[in-house]
């Protein structure tokens, strides 16, 4: 009975172990397929290409902010799609303004179709530990920079909407003090200007192409690994070193349209 039950527990660990093995054996060809992806990025013949196309529409929902009224559009857009352009080649794939382009597995176009500049109030607030009952309001100001892109969209069979957004806010830093029974709010104050929403516009180029390329490296492991990766990859841009986890993370929310 005694050599019995040990082959039974033997059999269990070693079901176990090769379990655990299967899942290190996977894990590892996920990272060579993500490392795949990085290498072929570095030779002219097998790298991506990105087709941009830039003409987006313009939304503005606050007319009457007198800020944005004094946005130049083109400039906007301008510095937004240079930036993502400047990211994408930093990071390896080929870019060319066209919309005459061949879609498969390596020619990807990306259509910068709409932006959206929003304006809005936040409410923020200081505290101090010490008196907890005293806390200091003040309504900022915020931009919100939103992108809608169209990825492959003469492909009718894959053709998706992606959507991202950075923003920015007045600079509002500070701490609540007292002195013998009164209580103050000392605090420094900046209000968000032109020259930020220029630079929000470059922030959010740069983030789409960081995203971008997320999404590619993530569509390749899942073809090369037939769709058995369960982990989600991601580039460091300023390592270029890549980063891995199970839940996903530094990606777009994607819209997929209906045919």
């Amino acid at each position: 009975m005694m050599k019995i039950l040990f082959k039974v527990r033997y059999f269990r660990y070693l079901v176990l172990f090769l379990l655990f093995l299967g899942i290190f054996i996977q894990k590892a060809n996920s990272q060579n397929y993500a490392s795949d992806f990085i290498k072929k990025q570095k030779n002219s013949k097998t790298k991506d290409v990105v087709y941009i196309k830039s003409n987006p529409t313009i939304i503005i929902p606050n007319q009457t902010s007198a800020l944005l009224d004094s946005i130049n559009d083109s400039l906007l857009v301008e510095q937004y799609t240079q930036k993502l352009k400047e990211t994408l080649i930093y990071l390896g794939f080929e870019v060319l303004d066209s919309t005459n382009s061949f879609i498969d597995q390596r020619h990807h176009t990306l259509n910068i179709a709409q932006i959206e500049i929003d304006n809005y109030k936040i409410k923020d607030s200081l505290t101090n530990s010490k008196f907890k009952d005293e806390v200091f309001y003040k309504d900022l100001n915020a931009i919100r920079f939103n992108v809608w892109l169209i990825y492959n969209e003469k492909d009718t069979n894959s053709s998706l909407v992606f959507y991202t957004f950075d923003e920015v806010q007045d600079f509002f830093e500070g701490e609540i003090t007292k002195q013998d029974t009164d209580f103050f709010a000392s605090y420094d104050y900046k209000e968000i200007n032109i020259e930020d929403i220029y630079a929000l516009s470059a922030v959010t180029g740069i983030t789409t192409g960081v995203y971008f390329f997320n999404y590619l490296l993530n569509k390749f492991v899942w073809i090369q690994s037939e769709g058995k990766d369960n982990m989600y990859y991601g580039i460091d841009i300023s390592t270029k070193d890549i980063i891995s986890d199970y839940s996903p993370f530094d990606n777009f929310d994607i819209i997929e349209q209906e045919e």
